[in-house]
């Protein structure tokens, strides 16, 4: 049973009631407006709350008060929905009903999290705790530094960036390396100040527990103020020109990433869903079985579909004296589903894979939760049954028809610089 409760303007409670989980995750989500947020201040943030807090200001008393929650994992994280940057803390309790014990663990479960988000280790004064915060900088500076040398990851992130006119709409929820070393621990205590005051918050809670639990626990401990938040979470961005880039590095693998605009209203979602699928989106996928394994032109090859930006991009790896053979082939498969319909059973094959691996993500409590937060975020809520029934309704002549809509934007090509 799921209750769906407006505590106040901009804050949502969500309760799935279940005895299906030994645990309990309770997850708060901050969104707000990614085009106007800082992203490296809020990425800093997560990572410092995760850490510290006032009461516990060591990492070692951190761990010591988790251990006491019997385990209680905690974490704080930031991601991307299309236009709108999140901001969320999670923790996740054993079920409170399993311990044999008189202690009332999902009171001390809130109780910590008002610790960790209403009294964070700094001040107005001086921001965050500025040895904690610059040490904390520095680890991700360092951890952003080894994604810039993943080739891959890069040409990818370049890709995506360089597809929107306004760049920002393609940047990762950290930012970038520029961007986060530019925060200081003043200005990210500003960014969280804010966060508090204005951004979004859902509440999504799964496990053993009533709504009625959870609100109380909420108005006592967690007394958010009212907020007017616009979220544009279905972007129309604009593209730019369609373009080839070549960039020449020492390296022993090419990289090819090639982006499509592919507009669907929310309506036709799922359909862009099956059609990434089907494109390079599974194993069983026409990319994976014919680029790959039959015609053995990539080493990796696969596609990705967002569709609040109106994105779809493949990207493949591949040896170096075969950049063309591979690209055309992966341009054929593109004009393939635009031209002929696909098989009732090759259709088929990927609905049941696809319905397989959402079914498993329902058994496991931390996907659960995230496809509730995204249903708040979004405004679309479907139950487990109507999600399914959304990808059934799918056709193979709805496929071509938003195959027929793919536009080639980016062809970003990563070419072995020889000498």
């Amino acid at each position: 049973m799921t209750d769906q409760i407006k505590l106040t303007d901009g804050v949502h409670l969500q309760v799935e009631t279940t005895k299906q989980f030994t645990t309990t995750q309770i997850s708060i989500n901050f969104a707000t407006p990614k085009l106007n947020a800082d992203l490296a201040g809020r990425f800093l943030t997560s990572n410092f709350l995760e850490t510290v807090s006032k009461k516990y200001p060591s990492q070692q008393k951190f761990a010591q008060i988790l251990n006491q929650l019997y385990g209680a994992s905690f974490s704080v994280e930031v991601s991307n929905i299309g236009g709108v940057h999140n901001f969320c803390v999670n923790l996740e309790i054993v079920d409170p009903k399993l311990l044999n014990s008189s202690e009332d663990l999902l009171t001390e479960a809130f109780k910590f999290l008002q610790t960790v988000m209403f009294e964070p280790l700094g001040d107005d004064i001086t921001g965050f705790d500025p040895t904690i915060f610059m040490r904390q900088k520095e680890i991700a500076l360092d951890e952003i530094e080894g994604l810039n040398e993943d080739r891959e990851y890069q040409i990818v992130r370049t890709t995506i960036e360089d597809s929107f006119v306004d760049h920002k709409l393609g940047l990762a929820a950290y930012g970038n390396q520029a961007l986060v070393q530019n925060v200081t621990e003043m200005s990210a205590w500003a960014t969280y100040q804010k966060l508090l005051q204005t951004d979004q918050i859902d509440i999504v809670v799964v496990g053993g527990v009533t709504a009625d639990q959870i609100k109380q626990l909420i108005q006592k401990y967690l007394p958010f103020n009212a907020r007017k938040v616009s979220l544009p979470v279905k972007q129309t961005p604009v593209f730019v020109e369609p373009q080839i880039k070549e960039i020449y590095e020492p390296v022993q693998q090419a990289q090819i990433v090639l982006s499509w605009k592919l507009s669907l209203d929310w309506s036709e979602r799922f359909t862009g869903y099956v059609l990434n699928s089907l494109l390079g989106g599974t194993g069983i996928s026409r990319l994976f079985l014919n680029v790959r394994e039959q015609a053995g032109l990539a080493y990796t090859v696969y596609s990705d579909f967002n569709f609040y930006t109106d994105l779809m991009f493949v990207v493949a790896g591949v040896k170096v004296d075969q950049v063309e053979s591979a690209q055309s082939m992966i341009l054929g498969e593109v004009k393939r589903l635009k031209k002929e319909l696909i098989t009732d059973t090759e259709l088929q094959q990927v609905k049941q894979l696809m319905l397989n691996e959402y079914r498993l993500g329902q058994d496991q409590i931390r996907t659960r939760t995230e496809r509730g937060l995204s249903q708040a975020i979004t405004h679309k809520r479907l139950t487990s049954d109507e999600w399914q029934a959304q990808i059934e309704q799918v056709t193979k002549e709805d496929i071509q028809r938003a195959a027929l809509r793919l536009n080639l934007q980016i062809q970003m090509i990563l070419r072995r610089k020889e000498g």
